[in-house]
């Protein structure tokens, strides 16, 4: 019999070839550290812009986050946008607005514009209430945002091909891609308007220099004016205050082998209402693909993953057999408030980090957006305020933490609080 195998599947199915390395420049307008979806489209941005800009990935293009994820393509913040600019300025809460409103958009023109090999499908999302006290709750959120539908449980059980749902959130502005193929694709695009793209190469050293930032690599040293660091929770050596300023928590999937028919067939990608959620989908070649919280460590380990799988004999009897053909976990940046965090801790030196499981549209969002500000538009365009760099308080007890909130979380869960 054989074995599922402990590998992302999108470097498996990925149809994007993997982007060659450049040589690194001596000097260029902006560095960019780190290749996954905010570094590359703002990289990509930058380049269209006329910038000279450098990539530098420590890995190999889309290796964390950006290439790992389920592929879910999501508007919005996951929190209220208007509690999100409580404060700003006029023109600051419209970018707000408009980024939580387009954000998915931004991931599907760049596709096409691009002719990104990732295989976009944006059929809507599909957020089932998991618990009848939180019916009402979810139902009058439907009905207040004229972009969202609500769904009966009668309709929502006919499209997701399980009956356990109270009824559901409808976004038809979501979908799905592959992501590894959506970073690489990225990548490219960006090289082919002149970026330099310099990957198996961490960064050792990031500091003030010539009137702008110098860059210390083992294959040598870069001078910019202004440095993006976009490392999210993969951010280490180079600024361990941004490290310490998120909590990272692993995301595990699995993937069974492709079948016909059966749950999401209409190419919609699915959620619960959970706190600690659940989220499924179909992939191009039919297969069910299925992600959730995960333990802090043990990543390798198939056992770890045994409750995706009695998720999907619970969900779908049908598909209880169903052979897995890969498993995988990857880091989401958690903040405290659940935003995506700005920093900008020196002049010409900017942060942002923590998409918060909302990173495949946010991060190639934010991203391009923070490329226009750096080549001349008013900040307000990011729509984010710029925030004090800290730490989180007992960042060190970080996992005895996230241990209690998950028990809490679960318990909440139970009873659809």
């Amino acid at each position: 019999m054989t074995q599922p195998r402990n590998v992302c599947l999108w470097e498996d199915t990925t149809k994007e070839a993997e982007p060659p390395s450049d040589d690194m420049p001596a000097a260029v307008d902006v560095a960019v550290i780190g290749a996954g979806f905010f570094g590359l489209s703002c990289a990509l941005r930058l380049a269209e812009s006329g910038l000279s800009v450098a990539v530098i990935e420590k890995g190999r293009v889309g290796a964390g986050a950006s290439g790992r994820n389920g592929g879910q393509v999501q508007a919005g913040f996951g929190t209220d946008p208007g509690a999100l600019a409580a404060g700003a300025g006029p023109e600051q809460e419209a970018e707000i607005r408009e980024i939580a409103a387009t954000c998915a958009d931004r991931v599907f023109d760049l596709a096409a514009r691009h002719e990104i090999a990732c295989d976009p499908v944006r059929a809507g999302l599909i957020r089932g209430v998991h618990h009848t006290r939180l019916v009402e709750k979810m139902r009058a959120k439907a009905e207040a945002d004229p972009a969202l539908e609500w769904w009966s449980a009668g309709r929502t059980a006919e499209a997701l091909g399980m009956p356990h749902f109270h009824g559901a959130i409808f976004d038809p502005r979501a979908g799905r891609i592959e992501p590894m193929g959506f970073a690489r694709g990225l990548a490219r695009a960006a090289r082919s308007h002149g970026a330099k793209l310099v990957t198996g190469t961490p960064v050792q050293a990031l500091a003030r220099a010539g009137g702008g930032w110098r860059i210390d690599t083992a294959k040598g040293s870069l001078q910019a004016g202004s440095a993006v660091l976009a490392t999210n929770t993969y951010t280490d050596a180079v600024n361990r205050t941004v490290q310490q300023s998120l909590v990272a928590v692993n995301s595990f999937q699995i993937a069974t082998e492709p079948f016909e028919g059966g749950p999401l067939s209409g190419g919609q990608i699915a959620s619960d209402t959970r706190r600690l959620v659940y989220y499924f989908r179909r992939d191009a070649e039919g297969r069910l693909i299925v992600g959730g919280r995960g333990t802090l460590s043990g990543t390798d380990d198939l056992r770890r993953y045994g409750f995706l799988q009695d998720w999907i004999k619970h969900s779908f009897p049908g598909q209880a057999r169903l052979k897995l053909s890969h498993y995988w976990a990857g880091r989401v940046g958690i903040t405290p408030d659940h935003v995506p965090h700005f920093h900008i801790p020196a002049d010409g030196l900017f942060i942002l980090c923590g998409f918060n499981g909302k990173g495949v549209a946010l991060a190639t969002a934010l991203g391009e957006r923070l490329a226009r500000h750096i080549a001349g538009e008013p900040p307000s365009v990011l729509g984010l305020p710029a925030r004090p760099l800290r730490p989180i308080p007992f960042w060190r007890f970080r996992n005895l933490g996230v241990s209690a909130h998950v028990a809490l979380y679960r318990l909440l869960d139970r009873h659809g609080r």
